[in-house]
């Protein structure tokens, strides 16, 4: 107990760096008449960091992320060369929605121990996890193992995950609130560097037959390994820890407190459910295959919100009375849709190029860098922009998100609704605007949910945060795929009904009649409209709740005046606290404030 007062004097909330006697109480509070094994189960790893040491730990965290997302940006046009590699034509959308699902788990598990383990350690594993995962994925083109490829590719997912889960929660850690939005804004310029990296190294590197019996595309996992390896290094070095890792005899202790039914019937939930959209077709929708799926993800969905809303001395993966805020449930349903729309992006808009527009896969990633950039810009953008009103007094965040979504729903509108073939520069610019709308949206919030909580439930809220997310993008991916095999169905002649099943493979038209060319490129062309259509829909939802999110905004503006006019006497209404001045570990309370 005493240990745990002197580094709470030592690295205390308020920033001159030491502990307020608020702080002091609450620590006495949770030690007195505890078991000493029962102590921090949950460490207080805040540290502000100045200068050199701030510096160093900002490149460090976004090298990580860079790292992260040189992956994702990639994987989309790696899908044809290696489902030609491993003969998984019908299956290589698997590539994609296997590392999504993988990436829902990582970011429950992950961020979830990092509360016992530090972040900083738990970076390190993932970062070990992603590299194990990237060699594993180059060797597997020796023996042609699909079903390797796929665990493997969910193994990067999980590592993945949590890499942006554990970096968006030790920023939190290091940074002062008031820097907190322009310091989450840089994992923008990671974004953009990640995604030049993947775009366009990736198909060039698929492209190439080496003389090692390996193809090309194996030399961006062994890339990404490098990478990782280079990424951990700088962890290692560049993060301070305030707490150390518990030792052996506490480990058994610590890893009771951990919800493992929680994470078991979550995964047990998505999984499945994934596995039914995509395979449905193939399976037979009235199959028992489908049906005892189906009733395994929604009997296991039950159970992880009754764990999650049971007080079973546990910490729960998802609290769901997190919910119980309606800025938060806002927030985290926001989310869902953007993961959903902005994943189907990636995945998408690369295989309309190519196969509807007639790109090379080396054009279609340039052509998405536009877009990439701007997304990362916004990022960077949005979070100055925050900090920069929030210092002054404005709430702005509902403002950002619903800006966002109108230009989300309007670009998607446009690029899905539009029966005639737009000018490419026309299409570029309409994923500039999704860009500045999810950059937008995804940057504050962030801010938006740690303004929320209190500071014990900081890491668990932002994973949440981003476990939603990632789950709204492997939902997106797999009903994207199972809506352009659809739509290829219906409008494509019984004898090319097969070019629907390969569709994901890219398959070279110049084999196919004259004829038969112009009908399977029209056709990939609608029923590519069709994704966009279904992204245009969840964009419209995140308008409407955004809209929601704005007038609780200016109702609390409104209700805050009335009681400050009241309480000072029909005075001059009392000025709004701004994040400075609020005390590390407590959300301000006009955030929580409702009529």
């Amino acid at each position: 107990m005493n240990r745990i007062i002197q580094q709470c004097a030592r690295f205390g909330s308020s920033r001159n760096g030491r502990c307020s006697p608020e702080k002091h109480a609450e620590v006495q509070s949770r030690t007195v008449d505890q078991d000493p094994a029962d102590v921090t189960v949950v460490l207080d790893q805040t540290q502000y960091l100045k200068g050199k040491m701030l510096a160093a730990a900002t490149v460090a965290l976004n090298f990580a992320v860079f790292t992260a997302f040189v992956d994702l940006m990639a994987v989309s046009s790696l899908m044809p060369a290696i489902s030609e590699s491993l003969h998984a034509e019908k299956t290589i959308t698997w590539a994609m929605t296997a590392m999504l699902d993988g990436a829902v788990v990582g970011q429950c598990v992950f961020g979830y121990l990092s509360d016992i383990f530090t972040r900083r350690a738990m970076l390190l594993w993932a970062l070990c996890l992603y590299a194990i995962g990237a060699l594993g994925c180059a060797l597997c083109s020796l023996r042609e193992n699909t079903v390797a490829f796929f665990v493997l590719r969910a193994m990067i997912g999980i590592a993945t995950g949590s890499i942006t889960n554990l970096v968006n929660i030790a920023q939190f850690d290091y940074v002062p609130p008031e820097r907190r939005g322009t310091f989450q804004g840089f994992q923008g310029p990671s974004f953009f560097a990640a995604a030049v990296v993947g775009l366009l190294s990736a198909p060039a590197l698929a492209q190439i037959r080496r003389e090692d019996s390996q193809p090309g595309w194996t030399g961006l996992y062994y890339l990404e390994g490098s990478l990782a390896v280079v990424a951990a290094v700088l962890v290692g070095i560049c993060l301070p820890s305030k707490e150390s890792s518990p030792k052996a005899p506490r480990i058994w202790h610590l890893l009771k407190t951990v919800d493992w039914l929680g994470i078991l019937f979550g995964a047990a939930a998505v999984i499945p459910a994934t596995t039914v959209i995509k395979e449905g077709d193939r399976f037979g929708w009235n199959s028992p295959t489908v049906i005892g799926l189906g009733c395994m993800s929604g009997f296991c969905a039950l159970v992880f919100v009754i764990l999650g809303c049971m007080d079973r001395g546990l910490r729960p993966i998802v609290p769901f009375r997190l919910f119980r805020n309606p800025r938060v449930a806002i927030t985290y349903a926001v989310n869902f849709f953007v993961g959903f729309a902005y994943d189907d992006m990636l995945c998408f808009m690369p295989l309309y190029l190519v196969l509807a527009r007639g790109k090379s896969p080396l054009v279609a990633g340039a052509l998405m860098v536009p877009f990439v950039t701007t997304h990362g810009l916004q990022l960077f953008a949005s979070g100055a922009m925050v900090d920069w009103l929030t210092k002054r007094g404005h709430e702005s965040i509902p403002y950002f998100m619903l800006f966002g979504s109108v230009l989300g729903t309007a670009s998607m509108a446009v690029l899905g609704g539009v029966d005639t073939k737009l000018p490419t520069w026309v299409n570029i610019m309409l994923t500039v605007v999704f860009g500045l709308g999810t950059g937008s949206i995804m940057q504050t919030s962030v801010t938006a949910i740690r303004n929320e909580v209190s500071a014990e439930d900081a890491a668990v809220a932002i994973g949440s945060r981003n476990v939603i997310g990632f789950l709204g993008g492997s939902i997106g991916t797999a009903v994207g795929s199972q809506l352009v095999q659809w739509r290829l169905q219906a409008r494509l002649p019984s004898h090319l009904h097969s070019f629907a099943d390969y569709v994901f493979a890219r398959p070279d038209l110049s084999e196919l009649a004259p004829k038969d060319q112009g009908l399977a490129q029209n056709a990939t062309s609608g029923s590519l409209k069709t994704v966009f259509l279904a992204s245009c829909a969840v964009f419209g939802l995140c308008v409407i709740l955004c809209t929601q999110l704005v007038l609780k905004s200016r109702t609390k503006d409104i209700w805050q005046g009335l009681r400050s006019v009241t309480a000072s006497g029909a005075g001059t209404p009392q000025p709004r606290r701004s994040v400075e001045d609020m005390r590390d570990g407590e959300p301000a309370k006009t955030n929580h404030a409702e009529p």
